[in-house]
């Protein structure tokens, strides 16, 4: 960064090289990136840690030493109560007892991803990510915990170590669920066939792979993470009331009502702030990936790092090549992902879009604040 912190010069390595570019895009998870690759951590940054996450996996890398041809190239295994199997990975955050998954056989499609005569599968177990990986194990929660499950909590987590995240258990409760439910629904055990296995599941996201709370789509694509709330694509400094807002206000409000509700109120109200005082950016440094705009998917990512490609451009006065081939009324794509999409970047987190968005925000907080205050009441 330059001394004054608005513009980036380059990437200091941990061996403490240090490369200088006039660019730097950051492909890495964002919230990571906000809080461990900047000089500083922000308020703003802060508050990222605090919103809503996608889901995290157990994911399994199995080499058979057999073809398995009752699996094709893409496999689904959809659980017989899905939507309490989804409800256990995105609202309690955990694994339920019969999880629905994806297995892909690349070697289907790919001969050279195994040997001749062999086959070589990914299982992708989605579960919840981690609550808080820094507070270890008691087993007098986990009996806590389970005492207060309800009957309908125990048909949606199992037993016990379903109810807590016991990754070691987890893991084993997933494989051995995994390899049953195939055997069951193809009448092929792959058990005694798998000769080697590696295994990633919600810890090693985060320490292998800096993903923050071990999601491996990033933010989540809830309401106060979408469109103009999403992070941009350009690094973006501390507001001035980003630290007001996150150590001061949120902390009351959570005092009196339910924690989505605080941070609900508290994300648009900092949206409202960053209308009136918009925030400043640092130059240079851009984002591409999951939690940033537009959002997370393979294809959606592709978008936005389109985006990014013609932001830079654009910032450093040079054509766009590949709008330069066709004019606007001749490009099919050109409204959907070029100009109006880069424009679409830039209105969201540029100067006041307008008062009737400033008057539907405030009106939000202000629902959000009244619901907050019921759910409280009521519970």
């Amino acid at each position: 960064m330059g001394e004054d912190g608005n513009k980036a010069r380059g990437v200091l390595l941990n061996s403490g090289e240090g490369l200088h570019a006039d660019i730097v895009v950051n492909n890495s998870d964002l919230v990571y990136a906000y809080n461990n690759l900047l000089p500083e951590v922000t308020p703003y940054g802060q508050s990222l840690t605090r919103r809503e996450a996608s889901c995290s996996s157990i994911s399994f890398y199995w080499a058979l030493d057999r073809k398995v041809p009752e699996l094709e190239a893409h496999n689904i295994f959809l659980a017989k109560e899905y939507k309490e199997s989804f409800d256990a990975i995105f609202k309690k955050h955990l694994i339920p007892d019969d999880p629905s998954f994806y297995v892909n056989v690349p070697s289907r499609v790919d001969p050279t991803a195994a040997p001749e005569g062999q086959d070589s599968v990914v299982v992708l177990v989605p579960v919840g990510h981690l609550i808080d990986s820094s507070i270890p194990f008691s087993e007098d929660l986990a009996t806590k915990e389970q005492s207060q499950l309800t009957d309908s909590d125990h048909s949606v987590t199992g037993p016990l170590i379903a109810s807590s995240q016991i990754w070691p258990e987890l893991i084993a409760l997933a494989r051995r669920t995994i390899l049953s439910t195939i055997a069951l629904r193809t009448g092929v055990d792959i058990t005694p066939f798998i000769k080697h296995e590696i295994t990633n599941d919600p810890m090693s996201w985060k320490e292998r792979f800096n993903l923050d709370r071990g999601a491996i789509l990033g933010l989540s694509h809830s309401f106060f993470n979408v469109l103009s709330f999403r992070p941009s694509t350009r690094a973006r400094k501390s507001g001035p009331f980003d630290d007001r807002i996150q150590t001061g206000l949120t902390p009351v409000l959570s005092s009196f009502m339910s924690s989505d509700y605080s941070l609900m109120i508290a994300a648009t109200l900092q949206r409202i702030a960053e209308l009136i005082f918009p925030a400043k950016y640092i130059s240079d440094l851009y984002f591409v990936g999951a939690s940033t705009h537009p959002g997370t998917g393979v294809p959606i990512c592709l978008a936005g790092a389109k985006l990014v490609a013609e932001q830079i451009l654009e910032d450093h006065k040079m054509a766009i090549p590949w709008l330069d081939a066709k004019t606007e009324s001749e490009s099919r794509m050109f409204g959907l992902m070029g100009k109006t999409g880069r424009a679409l970047d830039e209105r969201m987190h540029s100067v006041s879009i307008s008062w009737i968005h400033g008057l539907f925000l405030g009106f939000v907080v202000l629902l959000g604040w009244f619901f907050g205050v019921l759910d409280n009441f009521l519970s």
